[in-house]
């Protein structure tokens, strides 16, 4: 999904704003999360993304316990200007207030919401229906779409998965 240029300051409602709070953090800190997404694509793992300079950032509670994450990366010109924010992951915790958590994290990471910039998402599972259904209210079109394929082979009594990634024009609806 993609969106140029500036964002409106209503995108993505503060709901339930005084309950969460994001901070960046070094990539690896998501992994230690116990609902880290494994089943992500590579490129959108926290080992792959600290490689490429990409950030992360935990949302908490009011008590201050891990109920979100995000890894992203951002691009910038010669000047330092940010000229991309790539989204990779973004999770909230099963059974938590996803609406508000995901809202805080997605203000946090493509911010400043006024910066005239590509924002978009790379490798992006379209399961993850919250997230997505924020970025299209927010004005995001596809423009790309990747199917991941899995396959279980058996070799003797062992069993090895493959894994592999398609990808083709989105047809925009």
């Amino acid at each position: 999904m993609n969106h140029e240029g500036e964002l409106n300051e209503r995108t993505f409602p503060e709901v339930n704003s005084q309950a969460y709070s994001a901070v960046q953090v070094a990539p690896y800190v998501v992994g230690e999360l116990e609902f880290y997404q494994e089943s992500a694509p590579w490129q959108g793992h926290w080992q792959s993304l600290i490689r490429q300079n990409g950030e992360a950032l935990v949302v908490s509670n009011a008590d201050g316990a891990a109920v979100g994450y995000a890894l992203y990366k951002k691009k910038r010109d010669e000047q330092g200007k940010i000229t991309e924010i790539a989204l990779h992951q973004c999770v909230a915790i099963p059974g938590a207030d996803t609406e508000a958590i995901i809202g805080c994290a997605l203000r946090s990471l493509y911010a400043p919401l006024e910066l005239d910039c590509t924002r978009s998402t790379y490798n992006f599972n379209k399961s993850n229906e919250a997230v997505i259904t924020m970025l299209i209210e927010a004005g995001f079109t596809s423009f790309i779409e990747q199917v991941h394929m899995v396959k279980t082979f058996k070799f003797g009594d062992k069993y090895v998965e493959c894994q592999g990634s398609l990808s083709k024009l989105a047809e925009n609806k």
